[in-house]
């Protein structure tokens, strides 16, 4: 992302420590405040995942909608939403697009720091590389995102330096379904749009 991105990422880790909150509602609009409170509230992990996904759905109408579109730190929550569980499978690549654009814009044009939802957006995205999410996941595994991560998000951060991280577990292949091909088909069609 850059040398400015991670000069900001440096000294929001430094502010994570005193007060992880501050950093994501910090000279925010009250209004924005409250409505924030309650979308972010709704991105918390569920093991129900019909629960939870219609959680996060409402959470999303929130976050694209006012007053919280017009709220800096919209984007990277949407990004967080869109890489989880409940929507990776279609969402990701829009999960990253999303924190890239964020990233790159805080960074260039604001002075605000970073809220740690933005290591877990990262993780989320680059879920490839085991060290780089851990290494996210333990920086981000603060009060108001540890609610978010899932139990494999929470392990994985809970990992200590140095140790050998659990090999990921494999998940046996779906049947294809109407659902799954439809699935390939617009991830298809939106790569070769690109």
């Amino acid at each position: 992302f850059g040398a400015a991105a991670t000069a900001r990422l440096l000294e929001s880790l430094d502010s994570w420590k005193q007060a992880p909150e501050s950093a994501t509602l910090k000279n925010t609009d009250v209004t924005i405040a409250k409505a924030a409170t309650v979308a972010i509230a709704k991105l918390k992990h569920e093991e129900n995942v019909p629960a939870m996904r219609k959680q996060v759905e409402a959470a999303i109408v929130a976050l694209e909608s006012n007053p919280l579109s017009r709220w800096a730190h919209a984007r990277v929550y949407l990004a967080a939403a869109n890489a989880g569980a409940t929507r990776k499978e279609l969402f990701a690549h829009e999960a990253y697009l999303l924190l890239k654009d964020y990233v790159r814009e805080m960074a260039a044009s604001s002075n605000e720091l970073f809220p740690p939802v933005v290591l877990l957006a990262l993780s989320r995205c680059w879920e490839a590389d085991s060290d780089l999410r851990a290494s996210c996941l333990r920086r981000c595994c603060v009060d108001g995102v540890e609610e978010m991560m899932s139990v494999d998000e929470r392990t994985l951060a809970a990992v200590p330096i140095g140790q050998a991280l659990p090999e990921p577990e494999v998940v046996p292949a779906r049947p294809e379904s109407p659902d799954t091909k439809v699935a390939a088909q617009w991830a298809e069609l939106k790569q070769n749009a690109a």
